[in-house]
Order: C-alpha cells, then sequence, then structure tokens
C-alpha cells in the first residue's frame, strides 16, 4: 500500500542475472547449525497437556487380557443369559468367539464396552458419529446393546455436543450471562517454559462482556496468583 503514492515500473530480472540482489541478499549472514537452531525453537515451546482422552494418563487401553478375565468371570459365575448367541473358544486366540470370529463382550462387563466406545469414538480418525463408531466396533466384537450403547455414548460426548450443536446442556443450571463490564470474568492457566524469576505460568484474564484478556505471568498456579493478578 506504501508504493501506491509513487510512479513505478515492475521489472523481472533473471536469477541468474540477479548477481547483486543475491549478493547483498547473503551479506553478513551467518551460517546456523540445524542443533542450534532446532535447540532454541525448542526452548520456547509451552508444555501443553494432552487432550486426547485416548492420551490421559488414567486411561486404560483394553486389551485382550481384560477380554478373556471378563469372559472367564461370566462362564465361572454360570450367569450367560439364555438369548445369548453360540458361543465358541477360540484356541488361537485363547477368546470366546463368535462364528463370524468376532469377539464376545459379556454384556455385564460395562467397564469394558466403556474403555471399547472411546477408543473406536475418539480415535485417529477423529469424534466419529454413532454409525460410524458402532460399525467400527462391530467389525471386531459383539455385546447386545451395541448400537444403543454407542448411541448414547456420542450423545453425550462433550466435544461433539459443542461442534455438532454448539449448545452444552447443563444439568445444574443456565449459564450466567454478563450484563456489564466486570461483572463475570473467566481465568485460567497456561504452562510454558520456565522463564526469567522462575516465570512459568500465564494467567489467562477474560471479559465475558468485552471479551477484553490480559495475560500475567507468574510462578505458581494457585488462587493467590489469580487473586492478586485481579487486584492489579
Amino acid at each position: 500500500m506504501s508504493l501506491l503514492s509513487y510512479t513505478y515500473v515492475i521489472e523481472h530480472v533473471p536469477g541468474e542475472a540477479n548477481v547483486w540482489g543475491d549478493f547483498l541478499d547473503r551479506w553478513g549472514a551467518t551460517r546456523t547449525s540445524t542443533a542450534t537452531a532446532t535447540g532454541a525453537r525448542m526452548s520456547r515451546l509451552a508444555a501443553v497437556e494432552r487432550v486426547s482422552p485416548l492420551e490421559a494418563a488414567d486411561f486404560v487401553w483394553p486389551s485382550e487380557d481384560d477380554i478373556r478375565a471378563a469372559q472367564l468371570a461370566v462362564r465361572a459365575k454360570d450367569s450367560m443369559e439364555p438369548s445369548q448367541p453360540p458361543l465358541c473358544w477360540s484356541e488361537d486366540r485363547q477368546l470366546f468367539v463368535l462364528a463370524d470370529e468376532r469377539v464376545c463382550i459379556p454384556d455385564d462387563a460395562v467397564e469394558l464396552q466403556l474403555r471399547l466406545c472411546v477408543v473406536a469414538h475418539a480415535g485417529a480418525a477423529g469424534h466419529r458419529g454413532a454409525k460410524t463408531t458402532a460399525k467400527a466396533l462391530e467389525v471386531l466384537f459383539s455385546w447386545r446393546s451395541l448400537r444403543k450403547d454407542v448411541s448414547v455414548f456420542v450423545s453425550e460426548c462433550m466435544h461433539c455436543m459443542a461442534t455438532a450443536t454448539g449448545k452444552i446442556p447443563r444439568s445444574l443450571g443456565e449459564t450466567l450471562r454478563a450484563t456489564k463490564p466486570n461483572e463475570q470474568l473467566q481465568s485460567d492457566f497456561l504452562s510454558i517454559s520456565e522463564g526469567a524469576g522462575g516465570l512459568k505460568y500465564v494467567i489467562v484474564l477474560k471479559d465475558n462482556t468485552s471479551g477484553y484478556v490480559q495475560l500475567v505471568a507468574c510462578v505458581k498456579a494457585t488462587n493467590d496468583a489469580v487473586y492478586q493478578s485481579l487486584l492489579d
């Protein structure tokens, strides 16, 4: 936009002829090793918490040992329902499977079913819909209420609620709305690499009415730090 006040002509100079431009562009440039550049870049990266449920520290991946234990527990109690489909024991996998080789998940193994739903719904393909999630599970597993359970699971996924409809039901009451500045404030902590003076957190303060955001560096992520930042 600054060039609009001048009269100028644009001419193309071939690269092999533009020796002075190439020379000036390289003037005083120092070669930086890849290792040094990478190290400097990495030192500025923030420590971001994992947001995927599959990467949560308390999430336990379902294994064939877990499935086998659940199946044997049901067989030991001799509580197989009359409507349970015919099963056969797979010597190769050491599991009870159906005629089509799908693994049978006991109907009362709710926690195991939930973990399987998490893997099928929130995997590398993102948060899938109910039909796609159920189809992915039905390829390998079977339990009587699979489709119904998957439908309920996906309908209660907080991430899917926000992206699909933009609204998340609040069972404990309506969302509070501010009517004037400073009436409702939100705060959160951001973890960063430690800097001068031991500063390794950033308090994010936001006014819900104006959308004004203030960032405050602090040493510890505590209530006192938020309180002091509001006073300042």
